[in-house]
């Protein structure tokens, strides 16, 4: 199936699409005029890799994934860096089926591309050719239950081909897989050559789930994992490569196809298995791989920033043992606290913080190269204020190479101010049940809510149990009517029973 060749607009972005081996820039924010970058012309700092065909796969208005998740981070990046010189842009080229081969196996590989046939086949007898875009809103954002699994409703369209509960094809879907894989791909290739230091591919579907042999949780081809090894197979001095995966729910399909590779690693921080049905239910921190080359780091329910920043550092201090040639970053923004699908409780901030990190080991080991891959991220807002921050981090991190001895200071320094004062360990994440003392207006009882409190202060237990009761509250007691205080809280078990008034 070719690339349309009509012109479109991403993200305001203008881009024209291109054959397979298209490297055609994308036009530069800061200019009317597309400008192709040339091996020698100016290295970008950062280029940003995406492409049209990335906003037509659609898998049914109410799903979470949705076009609008790339768009709204292009829209965002071209507005808050339109007059940088350090930022490139850049159409992605399809990926090649060999360079898919280096990391799914055949079978599956065959069983995609008979789905793609089926689905344009059927689009085709349908009179569906001609692309229509899907009018977007934030509708994820504004009500997170309808993104829980069993309301996901695939459209019922006539190029449908469902492959599970949460994935499905449609005629479009093929090439916006092609093309995410691809970015990740061409994203190594330009920073090898030297076109650019780091890059950002904002591209979907996302790939982390898709195992060696089986498409699911809305991917199809793991595109960071088949960068990896691009990486490895096409260049001698790559011979370790890790991936960095800090989306909320874990990348089984990169640890699948790593475990077994000492030169392959893989780090994830994410939503642990307090909750059975949480997606995928993998990621325990057993799992270590063949070499110790597999970190897992789950986060409890309700986890902030101290625990994240926590967790993630102990991956990073593995990172540097591992001492990688290149690093890709699995980029997933949905651990944001306003994100409909998890619930663990990170800033935007955060993200930046955990991209320096990262650049840090590869400032040391592999002269910065990073290649970074969007994911996951649901809610509209958020996943556009994350990644400026990652963005942020990519453009400024300071390019002078670091010692191990520093960054391991550096590493040990950021545990420290990530946590309390108190010698004493954290307090694990509380949950409470809150309603407030008062009546409805209906006369009824009023509706007890569950909330997890990461922070145990009342200023955090009030301003958590307010959002989530719509009530402005002053004050809290007990069941028994004790004023709750900070200490209480801290002594206070789950599932109590706090009310407000």
């Amino acid at each position: 199936m070719k690339a349309n060749t009509e012109n479109t607009t991403l993200g305001g972005v203008a881009a024209d699409t291109e054959g397979e081996n298209g490297d055609e820039s994308i036009a530069n924010s800061n200019s009317q005029e597309a400008t192709t970058v040339k091996e020698n012309e100016k290295q970008y700092r950062t280029t940003i890799y995406t492409h049209e065909s990335c906003t037509k796969h659609n898998m049914g208005r109410e799903h979470p994934e949705q076009p609008a998740r790339i768009t709204a981070i292009l829209n965002v990046l071209k507005k808050e860096y339109a007059s940088s010189t350090t930022l490139g842009w850049k159409k992605a080229r399809r990926v090649r089926r060999e360079e898919i081969e280096r990391f799914h196996n055949k079978n599956h590989i065959d069983k995609l591309f008979r789905l793609f046939e089926r689905s344009q086949e059927k689009a085709a007898r349908a009179g569906l050719n001609d692309f229509k875009p899907q009018i977007s809103d934030d509708k994820i954002s504004k009500s997170p239950r309808n993104t829980k699994r069993k309301d996901r409703k695939n459209m019922n369209t006539a190029d449908r081909i469902v492959i599970d509960e949460d994935t499905s094809i449609m005629r479009f879907t093929e090439e916006a897989a092609l093309f995410a894989a691809g970015s990740a791909v061409q994203a190594v290739d330009d920073v090898m050559k030297g076109q650019t230091v780091n890059a950002f591919c904002v591209v979907r579907p996302p790939g982390h789930h898709a195992e060696r042999s089986k498409a699911m949780g809305f991917c199809f081809f793991n595109n960071a994992a088949i960068a990896a090894v691009h990486a490895r197979h096409t260049y001698d001095e790559v011979e370790k490569v890790a991936v960095i995966d800090f989306d909320v729910h874990h990348g089984n399909g990169t640890q699948e196809g790593f475990e077994n590779n000492p030169y392959l690693f893989y780090g994830s921080t994410h939503e642990g298995l307090d909750n059975p049905d949480f997606f995928p239910g993998t990621g325990r921190e057993h799992e270590t791989g063949v070499a110790n080359n597999i970190v897992n780091r789950p986060l409890p329910e309700g986890s902030g920033s101290v625990v994240f920043r926590r967790k993630f550092t102990e991956i990073m201090t593995l990172l540097n043992d591992f001492s990688p040639d290149f690093i890709i970053i699995s980029a997933g923004f949905d651990a944001a606290v306003q994100d409909p699908l998890a619930d663990i409780e990170l800033e935007s901030e955060d993200f930046y913080w955990a991209t320096v990190e990262i650049l840090k080991i590869a400032q040391i080991h592999c002269k910065g190269r990073v290649v970074s891959v969007l994911e996951g991220g649901y809610n509209l807002n958020a996943i556009a204020s994350a990644a400026v921050q990652h963005i942020k981090a990519l453009l400024t991190i300071d390019t002078q190479e670091t010692s191990v001895e520093e960054a391991i200071k550096q590493l040990a320094a950021t545990t420290i101010s990530s946590e309390t004062n108190s010698d004493s360990p954290p307090l694990p994440p509380l949950r409470l049940s809150i309603c407030t003392n008062r009546k409805s207006k209906s006369g009824t009882g009023a509706t007890v809510k569950p909330i997890i409190l990461k922070e145990r202060t009342v200023n955090e237990l009030l301003r958590i149990g307010s959002q989530k009761l719509k009530f402005s509250a002053s004050k809290t007691s007990t069941a028994s009517g004790q004023v709750v205080t900070d200490e209480i809280l801290k002594a206070m078990k789950n599932d109590t029973l706090v009310l407000f008034s």
